[in-house]
């Protein structure tokens, strides 16, 4: 959703469960904020589980990522969060893998 010429937000929610426990179903509800398209930081809450910030920039074709999970469950007291620390490298402009879409 654009905010204005330079901002968008994503809002975001991914439902997740195991097929060992389907008691166990997991509802992960984000939102990030785009600033130009080369710089990101969004919050995510993960039902009963976590609060998530994340932070992230892009610079050419790399994707540098920051997350920082803080739990709300009792590992809480054993534990400060979790960091997670992602790069990702975007090879090309074209997605060949769907280019069978244009076949039809």
């Amino acid at each position: 959703m654009p905010l204005s010429e330079n901002w968008l937000l994503e809002p975001s929610a991914f439902l997740k469960t195991s097929d060992m426990m389907l008691n166990a179903i997991q509802l992960d509800i984000t939102s990030r904020v785009y600033y130009k398209n080369d710089y990101w930081a969004g919050i995510s809450y993960r039902t009963n589980d976590a609060v998530i910030m994340m932070l992230g920039v892009k610079y050419d074709r790399f994707y540098f990522a920051y997350a920082f999970d803080f739990t709300l469950t009792e590992i809480r007291t054993q534990t400060a969060g979790s960091h997670e620390f992602s790069l990702a490298v975007k090879f090309g402009t074209n997605a060949r893998r769907y280019r069978w879409i244009n076949a039809f």
